[in-house]
């Protein structure tokens, strides 16, 4: 009796272990949150993301992340939105200008931030509108009817400047309430002009290059991962391209780019061939999911009595995350929306809900943090961080190829 005591003692912390880690390993996702937030910045395969705490102000928030104490605050003089480069780093504006704050992997003899840009250098009503490239901050103010652009570099190792975006014709002047496009791998940026889509590619010496799409007027513009192609849509219907490099207009393939009045734009690419991942609107009215070759046509991912939107797709490719809902595009009726994850290698498994929330909202996720699979999103006033646990495998479908 004695010693089947002893081996009962042994053995029941391993069987407690080992069922532990088949219920961990069988777990598709794990869930933390980050605490209380309303909005939430982040670029894809930056390690780095951003999020408003309200009555608190901005924090900065990495991929080692797990709980609301993770994060570093920016302080409370940060004005307006603070944007990342894709060093990890943050800037921001603040009373003494526009600033670099260290996150990442750049290291500076002397300290953790750097002034860019001194108060005295920038104009009036001054915001930040992101970066470009990467590397670069991109500001605005008003002028006329309009905004003007300008381009600080981001590098907190030169010598503070200001330039403004132009060409040999004159200064960028973005058209008030018209949408600004930035790319993420490339300087160029894009916003809807007086003749259509106007791509600006913009250079080391200064003078920018400027592309017009003349005669294509509708929201909905998207740079290409490379930043050297801006795509848009049709003057009636169909999907374009503007290539930056020689001004050309091409028509892409047909469809559509399912741009709504009551949920933000949302877009991914996935790689060999490269495919734009985004909704559509379907011959029923519904925002569908589309894989839409670059190069030729597109398909639907999936079909049905809802709108599916939001989406954002890890580095890899292997990850879709998105959001489905079922509203009226034209009233004001809240609606809730659902978010759920879909793995490209266990296509037999199909999609799975993680999380409901109220709907609509911008700036709410979900966003892909790093190279990983780590996923941020907004619910119910919260920021919820999820690790996608890896999986073995199995066959792509080959429709996907």
């Amino acid at each position: 009796m004695r010693r089947l005591r002893s081996l009962l003692a042994w053995l029941l912390p391993l069987l407690v272990l080992v069922g532990v880690g088949w219920w961990l390993a069988s777990k598709p996702v794990v869930r933390f949150s980050l605490g209380p937030a309303d909005e939430l910045l982040a670029e894809p395969g930056v390690e780095t993301f951003l999020l408003h705490v309200p009555e608190t102000g901005w924090c900065v928030h990495t991929l080692a992340s797990r709980a609301a104490a993770d994060g570093r605050p920016l302080g409370a003089d940060v004005i307006g939105r603070p944007a990342l480069l894709s060093s990890g780093s943050v800037v921001a504006l603040t009373p003494r200008g526009l600033e670099w704050r260290r996150v990442g992997n750049v290291i500076v003899p002397g300290g953790e931030q750097a002034l860019l840009c001194t108060r005295d250098m920038l104009p009036d009503d001054v915001a930040l509108e992101g970066t470009i490239g990467g590397k670069d901050a991109l500001l605005s103010s008003p002028y006329q009817d309009g905004r003007r652009l300008f381009l600080v570099p981001g590098s907190p190792l030169t010598k503070p400047a200001l330039y403004p975006v132009a060409d040999r014709e004159g200064q960028a002047l973005v058209p008030a309430g018209a949408p600004l496009i930035l790319a993420r791998a490339a300087r160029a940026l894009a916003f809807l002009g007086q003749d259509g889509w106007e791509a600006w590619t913009l250079s080391d010496t200064g003078l920018a290059e400027r592309a017009v799409a003349a005669g294509y007027t509708k929201p909905g513009a998207i740079f290409t991962p490379d930043g050297r192609s801006l795509i848009f849509p049709g003057k009636v219907d169909g999907i374009f391209r503007l290539t930056l490099d020689d001004g050309k207009v091409n028509l892409m393939c047909g469809g559509n780019i399912g741009v709504s009045r009551r949920t933000p734009q949302s877009w991914a690419f996935r790689t060999d061939p490269l495919r734009l991942v985004t909704p559509q609107w379907d011959l029923d009215g519904w925002l569908q999911i589309a894989h839409i070759h670059v190069q030729g046509p597109s398909r639907y991912f999936t079909m049905g009595g809802n709108h599916h939107y939001g989406v954002a797709m890890s580095q890899d490719g292997r990850t879709l995350a998105y959001v489905q809902a079922n509203f009226d595009e034209k009233t004001d009726e809240p609606f809730v929306e659902d978010v759920y994850l879909f793995d490209f290698e266990r296509v037999e498994t199909g999609a799975e809900q993680i999380d409901s929330r109220d709907g609509g909202r911008p700036l709410q996720g979900p966003c892909f943090i790093g190279e990983h699979s780590a996923l941020a999103y907004l619910a119910g006033g919260e920021a919820i961080r999820i690790d996608i646990q890896a999986t073995a495998p199995v066959p792509a479908d080959p429709s996907e190829n």
